[in-house]
Order: structure tokens, then sequence, then C-alpha cells
């Protein structure tokens, strides 16, 4: 992604690749535009990185000239500046248009950057194909930070082996041993730790290395060379990059056994050595080719800002996101890239470090420390405090306790002696936690509460494959533990259940087949037998839970279409108003929950349960808001804030009348 020449000077046929890949990342990125495979893009630059790595180092070695110092200083020389500038102008941008929220995770995204560890941070805070990647300013940094720790680590690979085998076969061997290594890793830990497997570089080595064996496999092999003439290769590489961008899914395992497709076309392609190709060697492909790294350095902030802006479903607005990015890479690449290269390069190393080192000092402090300052006087207050809402989730004080994930303890909120109630369930159960506590703690008891992100809060429930979450059963082994875990406490202890019940089951795009299966993985979630599994799983689980101790199940949480404090902060930043109601309606939900409540309805009449209606208490005249009294109620879309949960404490009363 970040270098054109290899060994033997500029060639045109990895310039043109490099355009292909970028085009295919920013298409499938643009908003309103499918293209599915396009992110196979980042897999065709890892390709041509490690062809081009290999060439530059051993073309250094064979030569007696090759420093490892100054590799590292062209590779921190090629990638920065233009890095640099680009987290410049976010942070200066955001100075003027970013919340304090938002400004702060812009700065929290900032260091790891520039260090090269983002690919580390982001399998931490977001998935590549989650819709929270839409408020990370700098997600796309994490295949520089990739690149650049194969960059650190595989020049004194190559050296260790040089120094202890003299033969090149041996280098390719255990090369070669290495891809497969890395590429059977991947295919072994995807389905285990799928998002892992697609952030770090040892699940993503290989296709690096199958670069480095496309440069390194004609110098061992010279008769191999005769193939690049043969009619067939250059179409079958072609073939195999063409169908990955037009027709791989990011439904996938990724990077998986489907990722081979593209490293191999590439690798096909790159073999070649086809500088003539039409699909390669014309204008467009080697002008874009040029610019691909500022190019693909500022298409995702101007992607981004379409989403902070609720533009990116205004097809013109794309276009012009499209437009700014491609002028920008052009202004990026002449003005920086080019510029700093030939100013450093013809510089001493200590000059060049003496350059570049102070300013990325300076850039990571200064976001660190905007990461932990509140500036009173920049953002309008009452801005600042709708997007505030977004982060007024539980901080209350418990008594943490060991639960069924350590990553995930328990706590005993109020009068750990007197517990008055059980809470169990998802994330939503952590969200108003704090108001079943309060009502609690009126009457000197306490509440303890279990819970497990994520999870549908019923017996023998699993994530289906294309959820990507292994073990598949980790639900149900909570479910399990807490039956257990629970008898430890009285049986007129009343078990009280929240949990966002509708990803079973939803009318919305994203959940357009189910997430969990109970017995058979179903392709629609409106299949009757499907259907009818939920409707037994919601009794088995009222009917075993409610023959113990009085049970209270809460119907799903009227939830909202976007992130109320942050759209409603960012609409007044840039358009000083409101541009959303920011409402559902009842109507809405009960179709949106038609499943879910009906099953529970079905789980009343055959169990002994009760079914707690929060509507009443968040709804009004069939309006369902996301603010009331002008503040936010919502953190983000679907989890209430400490605002919102408030409203719930009369219905949290009768549980204790």
């Amino acid at each position: 992604m970040t270098d054109r020449q290899g060994k033997g000077g500029f060639r045109s046929d990895i310039n043109g690749l490099r355009a292909w890949a970028v085009i295919a990342v920013v298409i499938y990125h643009l908003p309103m535009i499918d293209l599915s495979g396009g992110f196979v893009g980042v897999d065709i630059f890892f390709v041509i990185s490690g062809f081009l790595m290999t060439s530059i180092v051993l073309g250094g070695i064979e030569k007696g000239s090759f420093s490892i110092l100054k590799f590292y200083m062209s590779r921190i020389r090629r990638i920065l500046p233009a890095l640099i500038f680009v987290v410049m102008v976010l942070l200066i941008f955001g100075w003027y248009y970013l919340s304090t929220v938002d400004y702060q995770s812009l700065s929290n995204e900032v260091i790891p950057t520039l260090q090269f560890f983002s690919n580390i941070y982001y399998w931490d805070h977001a998935g590549y194909f989650d819709s929270s990647k839409h408020g990370k300013w700098l997600l796309h940094t994490w295949s520089l930070s990739v690149e650049a720790q194969f960059y650190l680590l595989y020049p004194i690979f190559i050296i260790l082996i040089k120094s202890l085998f003299k033969e090149k076969g041996t280098l390719w061997i255990i090369l070669f041993l290495s891809f497969l290594a890395s590429l059977l890793l991947n295919l072994v830990v995807v389905h285990i730790y799928p998002i892992p497997t697609f952030f770090l570089l040892p699940t993503r080595a290989w296709e690096l290395l199958a670069g480095g064996l496309v440069y390194l496999t004609p110098i061992i092999w010279p008769q191999i060379i005769a193939l690049r003439k043969h009619k067939t290769i250059l179409p079958l590489g072609w073939l195999l990059l063409i169908s990955s961008i037009l027709f791989i899914s990011d439904d996938l395992l990724w990077p998986g056994y489907w990722a081979i497709a593209p490293v191999l076309g590439t690798a096909i392609v790159l073999f070649a050595q086809n500088q003539g190709s039409i699909l390669t060697n014309n204008r467009v492909c080697q002008w874009i080719g040029e610019r691909s790294y500022s190019l693909y350095l500022w298409h995702w902030p101007a992607i981004i800002l379409l989403y902070f802006m609720s533009l990116e479903s205004n097809i013109y607005a794309v276009l012009l996101a499209l437009v700014f990015s491609v002028i920008m890479s052009h202004l990026s690449f002449h003005l920086i890239e080019t510029s700093t290269n030939k100013l450093l390069s013809s510089r001493t190393l200590k000059f060049e470090a003496a350059t570049i080192f102070p300013i990325i000092i300076l850039v990571m402090g200064s976001a660190f420390y905007i990461s932990n300052t509140f500036f009173s006087q920049r953002i309008d207050s009452a801005i600042e405090n709708i997007a505030f809402q977004a982060t007024n989730v539980n901080k209350q004080e418990c008594e943490v306790i060991p639960s069924f994930n350590s990553e995930q303890p328990g706590c005993i909120y109020g009068n750990k002696n007197k517990i008055g109630a059980i809470l169990i369930g998802d994330s939503h159960s952590s969200a108003v936690v704090t108001a079943l506590a309060q009502v609690a703690k009126e009457i000197d008891l306490g509440v303890l509460h279990h819970y497990r992100n994520g999870c549908a809060t019923l017996m023998d429930v699993k994530f289906t494959d294309w959820m990507r979450v292994f073990p598949s059963d980790s639900c149900a082994k909570f479910i399990e533990w807490v039956n257990v875990e629970i008898e430890k406490y009285p049986a007129n202890v009343p078990l009280v259940i929240v949990s966002r019940f509708d990803v079973l089951h939803a009318t919305e795009k994203d959940y357009d087949k189910p997430r969990f299966y109970f017995s058979t993985q179903y392709e629609d979630n409106t299949d009757p037998l499907y259907i009818k599994e939920v409707e037994q799983a919601f009794v088995k689980t009222a009917c075993e839970f409610g023959a113990k101790r009085p049970l209270y199940v809460v119907q799903p949480i009227p939830i909202q279409r976007v992130e109320v404090a942050k759209e409603v902060s960012r609409d007044l930043l840039f358009y000083n108003k409101r541009q959303k109601s920011y409402v559902r309606t009842i109507v809405d939900y009960k179709h949106k929950n038609k499943v879910q409540l009906d099953s529970l309805n079905i789980a009343q009449q055959q169990c002994d349960m009760a079914v707690l209606d929060p509507t009443p208490y968040l709804c009004k005249d069939g309006i369902c808001p996301g603010m009331i009294d002008g503040m936010p109620i919502f953190s983000d879309d679907d989890h209430l804030n400490e605002n919102g949960n408030k409203l719930l404490t009369p219905l949290f009363e009768k549980i204790f009348e």
C-alpha cells in the first residue's frame, strides 16, 4: 500500500494493480453503493507490499548495501508524513465541529494509529464490519499497522535466515513454511476468534508472505518464468481478482479460506509481470495508482463525515465525498508525499529522525491532552450536555462478585446482606439496573445482577454461524450457570429478566435472518418453524425459572433507529437545528416485536410468571420518543441512559409490592 518501487524500478502493472485495490476499497465503503467484495482490496495491498518488501530487502542484501536503519527510515518517510497530515487536519476540524465525546474518541484513535498499533486498538474497540465503525475516523489505518508491524519484523527475519543459511532455496522453504503456518492459523482461528483473526498480523502474514514467495520463486527456479507467457496465466489472475471483488461478501468469515482467491489472483498478476495489460497500463489506473496511498487515507474520513452530517443517504453528498477524497489525495500526493520524500531522502538519517519524530511526539501529545481535557468554551454547553448523554450510563459503584465471565462480572447494588431482587439479562439489563437498584434501596434491599452481553436470555439459545461468535453456545451456558447460581438465594427473592429479545426476530434490514437458533439454523426469520422454536424457548425458560421463584420478564425496550445523543448533538453542531424527530410509534414497536410479545403471552399463560410492559413509561399518545424534555433518554440507539432508565422506576416498584 505504501511503496511503488521494487528491484528493477517502476512497474506499471503493480501501480495499476494498486489502483484496482484502492478503487475496490473506496467503492465498498461508499454508502448507497453495493460492491460486496470491495474490502478484498486490502488483501491485494498486502500481497503487493510483501512482494515489494522482499525485493527491497533481498535486493539490498545482494548488493551489499542493505541497512536495516535506512530501511526503517524509508518506511517511516513513506508512511508517516501523509498520515500525520490527515491526523492533524482531523484534530483541527474536530476542534470546531465535534462534541467533547466525539473529539475525545477521535483523539483516543490518534495515538495507536501513529504508534502503528491501531489494528490491536480496533480489535478491542470496533469490528470492521460492525455498524459502530461509522464513528471511528481512523479505522482504516488498521491495515497500515499490520504492514508496519510486518516491515519491522520481516527484514530481521530475512537477515537471520540469510546469516544461518546461504542458499536461497533454504530461504524459500522457510518463507513457504511460514506462509503455510500463518495460513493454517488463519483457517483454524477464524472460527474461534474471528475479530482478532481479521485484525492481527499472525493471521494476516500469509498474505504478505505470498507476495514474497512470488518474488523469490522465479529466482530459485528460473525455468518457471516461461509460464508468464502462457495465454491463460494473466486472465486467470484477473478472473480470481474481479470475481472476488464482485461476489465475495462480508457475511463470510474473513480472511478464512475465501481470502485465498484474491491473494492467489494478485500473486498470479504479479508473477505474470505484464506491463502492457489494458487493465493496469492505462491513464486512469496509473494516475490513481500513484495517489492510492493518499486516496486510501482520505476516503474514510470523508465517508465518516457523511455519517456525522446524516448525509449518507444523499447520493449527491456521497459523490461529493468521493470527489473530495480524490482532490485531497492529489494534493497530498504532490504537497506531502512527494515533497517530504524529496526533502528527507536527500538528508542524513539523523536529520530525518530529528524532523519526523518530534512532530510525531507533538501530535500524539496533543491527542493525549485532548482526550483527557474538557474545553468548556469550545462548544455550546447545551450541545455538549446532549452529547454527554451518550456516556451517561451506569457508573454506580457496586460490590463486584464472580460471574460466568470474568470480563463481565456480577454486581450487588445496595444492601448485600438482604438481596431483594435478582436481575439477569444482556446489556439492556445493565442499562436499567440502577433504576431497579434505586427502587430496592428505598426499602433497604439490594439487587444482584448477572449479565451476558449480546445474548438473548433464553435457554438453549445459540449463535448462528454468520454471527461469527464462538463458542456458539456461550449464551446457553450462561443461562445454565445462572440457573444454578441463583439457588444460593432464598426462593422468595424474585428474578427479573431484561433482554433485547427483538434480535431474535425483527423486521429491520440488519436482521433479515436469525442471529440465534435453538435446534436448527434457519435462513429466514419468518419461517414458521423458527417462530415455533422461539415460542418454545420462551415457554421453557419461563416455566423452569418461574417454578423456583417469582419471575418477572420485561418486554423489549422500544428502541430508536439511530444513536440519539450523538445524532442530535451533531445536527446542532453542523446545522444549528435538529434534523429528525427521533421517535418510534407504538404500532411500529408492536410490529417489530410481534413474535417476542406473542411468545411472552404464550409463556405467561403456561408458566408462573409476570410480564412487565415498559411502554406506558417510555411512550405517550402512541409515540415512543428518543428525547424527553430536550434530553436524550438513550445512550445510543437501543440502550437507555441514566435519564431514561429512571422513567422505569414505577414499573420496577411492582416487583416489591
